[in-house]
């Protein structure tokens, strides 16, 4: 029997979403070694949101977008070679830049 993308993201990161350390070692599609489709992007959201360790509101299509930019940024970061630590996914992966500033009072620059 053939697994879906999305059952397959989630055995194969799930348990990598849900760690306490969040490490950022969230296998190839972060090293830019996976091709991120926008299906692969939905269903990664989606496994996000069904993991549940978010700290904002995941509802709109708008979410979605954000973590999609975020996931692309990581990815960008870390297939650069000169990068010397690794980006990973976490419960803030689905926030702007400035929801990540106020959530934490932290002054923009």
């Amino acid at each position: 029997m053939f697994k879906t993308v999305k059952s397959l993201l989630a055995t194969s990161i799930l348990g990598v979403f849900a760690k306490a350390d969040m490490n950022g070692t969230y296998g190839d599609f972060l090293n830019g070694e996976v091709a991120l489709t926008e299906q692969y992007l939905y269903e990664m959201f989606e496994v996000f949101v069904d993991e549940g360790d978010s700290v904002i509101d995941l509802d709109g299509e708008e979410r979605f977008e954000i973590f999609k930019a975020n996931v692309k940024n990581i990815v960008s970061h870390n297939s650069d070679e000169s990068s010397t630590y690794k980006k990973g996914i976490n419960k803030f992966s689905a926030m702007t830049h400035e929801e990540f500033v106020k959530y934490f009072s932290l002054r923009a620059d």
